[in-house]
């Protein structure tokens, strides 16, 4: 105990002979560790306490629980009450669109050899105007069916996703 009592006697009269003799030692060892322990007794004292809240009371057990209204619970909703109306619904305008692509094309098509024609023309302004229409005519063919690759290919990975081939 006795050499307990003289070490930290002589760490104490050491400490106060280096602060005597060079008083920089304050700012490179002691203030910094107090800085250390009034910043921590600082956060631990002005730092929110978190209460443990109280169990639910019984009107707050009794209050029903609403389920949100997003898309997963509507579908849930109807597909438990067997109305498959609104898919067979989107699968018509599926099929008129397609169908509707088709006509378009059909359409685009007859125009495009029309103006093919045209442009093999003897009098130059319905030549150029015949060239100018295919080629116009050229594009809109040309994203009609960007339009059916899209489908075609969302339809390949949804195919491709159920047997579970990796398509990347």
């Amino acid at each position: 105990m006795t050499s307990t009592l003289s070490m930290l006697t002589s760490g104490i009269s050491a400490l106060e002979s280096n602060i005597t003799g060079s008083p920089q030692f304050l700012f490179r060892f002691i203030i910094p560790i107090l800085l250390v322990f009034v910043v921590s007794f600082s956060y631990s004292r002005l730092s929110k306490k978190a209460y443990i809240d109280a169990p639910p009371t019984l009107a707050q057990m009794k209050e029903p629980f609403d389920l949100p209204a997003d898309r997963f619970n509507k579908e849930v909703k109807i597909i438990q009450s067997n109305n498959y109306e609104k898919y067979l619904t989107n699968m018509g305008s599926d099929f008129e669109a397609l169908m509707q692509n088709s006509l378009d094309f059909k359409r685009l098509l007859k125009a495009y050899r029309r103006y093919d024609a045209m442009s093999k023309s003897t009098y130059k302004k319905r030549k150029k105007r015949g060239e100018e229409l295919k080629l116009e005519t050229f594009r809109r063919i040309l994203d009609l069916y960007a339009s059916v690759r899209k489908m075609k290919m969302d339809h390949f990975e949804l195919a491709s996703v159920k047997e579970g081939i990796d398509t990347k």
